[in-house]
């Protein structure tokens, strides 16, 4: 299974499926315009793959290797594992906080202004047609 990644207007849309058609499929599931997703290929390294080798959110996790009582918890003092060591765990937790957070703020720009936030190629449009207007 890989992950495949599509995007629109500056939004990203991850899959998991063995194949492209697959994957296409379940972005028509979700969307009643899968025609407008750019398909950007398999993600190569996922992003949650960095994370600390304890963290659940780490599809890698180390975790079944552990007694559920014994189980070390993610980044804690000392952490040996070369997420941690290398500072790529830092990296990965600061990068899902910030897509979360434009994830919050483009739903709210949905909601509040009731479209998603134009792409740079329709900005332009509708700039032109104000010049032409005015």
């Amino acid at each position: 299974m890989q992950t495949h990644v599509f995007t629109r207007r500056g939004r990203y849309l991850e899959i998991a499926a063995d194949t492209y058609t697959e994957a296409y499929e379940a972005v028509a599931v979700r969307d009643s315009e899968p025609w407008s997703w750019t398909y950007m290929g398999p993600r190569k390294c996922p992003i949650r793959t960095q994370l600390c080798y304890y963290d659940p959110r780490n599809p890698n996790n180390s975790l079944s290797d552990y007694d559920p009582e014994d189980r070390p918890s993610p980044r804690s003092p000392g952490c040996g594992c070369d997420n941690c060591f290398y500072g790529r765990d830092g990296i990965a937790v600061l990068a899902i906080d910030l897509q979360t957070a434009l994830e919050g703020l483009m739903q709210d720009w949905e909601r509040v202004i009731g479209a998603p936030i134009p792409d740079g190629h329709e900005v332009k449009v509708a700039l032109s047609k104000l010049q032409q207007s005015v």
